[in-house]
């Protein structure tokens, strides 16, 4: 399987879950840094919230 995180600002703007994932943390994180233009605190909230809801991608 393989991990996938969302971004929690993108989720909240599309009113569900947004078609955008990442499958790796850092590369959430530039987004959220980039797109949104959080920092800090921010940031580090929208991060520990994506790897609370990590989701999981079966391979076939």
């Amino acid at each position: 399987s393989k991990k996938i995180f969302r971004c929690m600002v993108c989720n909240q703007l599309s009113g569900g879950k947004a078609k955008k994932s990442f499958s790796r943390c850092d590369a959430l994180s530039r987004h959220i840094k980039i797109k949104h233009g959080l920092a800090g605190d921010d940031v580090e909230f929208a991060m520990k919230y994506a790897r609370d809801n990590v989701e999981y991608i079966e391979y076939k």
